[in-house]
């Protein structure tokens, strides 16, 4: 992980602990680099490891603040920023204790990007066919209760997706929330067709897909789940300048494909790559893994998210990013150019 990023467990532990990663570099440029990690406890507005954390109701006008840094004309691709990741429950519903706690980690975790995993609200549909335009319109229902509760959270920047009408069935857009207001970024293009997963009985692609998008400053690509799959799409994103690939997923309990398929995402387009996936069971039996994962600029591994870490954070630094984007093999010319 040397010099790609921060990753922080935000689950509380009874212990701190100091985790350093020395590997790579040398002297000062090592010293630079140096990831650190602080576990800490918590005890009323102070936390060991001579670490201090701000006030609750201070927290959102103090990562309002610092995303102004964003925005300056000399800075704007030069601050860090802390991306959660996470994986959610099947069946997640914006209320009650499972939401509490949810949204407790995030107060606690004070992450200034939250990428979530796909259509993160309600049952999953598309463990079942053919297509009811009833249960369509339930699933579009529960994500609009749940956008609205995301938008009361404390976060500047929130990735996720959500069904949206089309003709005959529903698309599945990526969105950005900022502020309040929802931003339509990517549609999902590669739609599978098999047991626990009849998305294309339920989903069809549209136009609006993979041109990345500035969000609090930072240059955006979406791929949703499948889409990760086709690495060609990873490579544009890197040409157009992405600092980060987002990876909403609603994927089963077999990571190795899609560990596979964010590492190569992460060395071919420069980007960190960060991704959040569902776990549990639908109630048509579909099982999901969970495993959410994060990945520095050419593809050196940050972390995975568990059962016992269900929200992790990195610190995602756009300079080296861009960086990569002049290392092996970003840098080769496109066939033919």
């Amino acid at each position: 992980m040397s010099g790609f990023g921060l990753v922080r467990p935000c689950a509380r532990r009874a212990s701190s602990q100091l985790t350093l990663n020395r590997s790579g570099g040398s002297g000062a440029c090592r010293v630079g680099q140096l990831l650190l990690t602080i576990i800490a406890s918590v005890s009323g507005d102070e936390i060991t490891g001579q670490i201090r954390k701000s006030p609750t109701a201070s927290s959102a006008s103090c990562r309002t603040a610092r995303l102004h840094r964003y925005h300056s004309v000399n800075s704007a691709w030069e601050a860090n920023m802390r991306v959660g990741f996470v994986e959610w429950p099947e069946g997640l519903e914006p209320h009650g204790s499972e939401w509490a706690s949810i949204t407790s980690r995030l107060s606690e975790a004070q992450v200034e990007m939250l990428i979530t995993n796909e259509l993160p609200f309600g049952p999953w549909i598309a463990d079942r066919k053919p297509f009811d335009r009833e249960t369509a319109k339930a699933s579009v229902e529960a994500h609009a209760a749940g956008f609205d509760a995301l938008a009361k959270l404390a976060i500047p920047a929130i990735v996720s997706s959500r069904p949206v009408w089309s003709v005959d069935r529903l698309i599945n857009q990526a969105v950005t929330l900022e502020g309040g207001r929802i931003r339509p970024i990517h549609t999902k293009q590669y739609i599978p067709e098999e047991p626990g997963w009849y998305e294309a009985s339920w989903f069809e692609p549209s136009g609006d897909c993979f041109n990345p998008a500035d969000v609090s400053g930072l240059r955006l690509g979406v791929m949703l789940c499948t889409d990760a799959m086709f690495n060609e799409h990873a490579r544009h994103y890197g040409r157009q300048g992405t600092h980060l690939i987002a990876i909403p997923r609603a994927a089963g309990i077999s990571t190795d494909n899609w560990l596979t398929a964010g590492r190569m995402a992460a060395l071919v387009s420069g980007s960190y790559v960060v991704s959040s996936n569902r776990y549990g069971r639908s109630k048509g039996g579909t099982v999901f893994g969970g495993a959410g994962f994060a990945f520095g600029p050419g593809g050196t591994p940050l972390s995975t998210t568990d059962s016992t870490n269900p929200l992790l954070v990195v610190d995602v630094k756009p300079d080296l990013a861009a960086h990569q984007r002049s290392e092996y093999p970003c840098y080769v010319s496109e066939r033919g150019t």
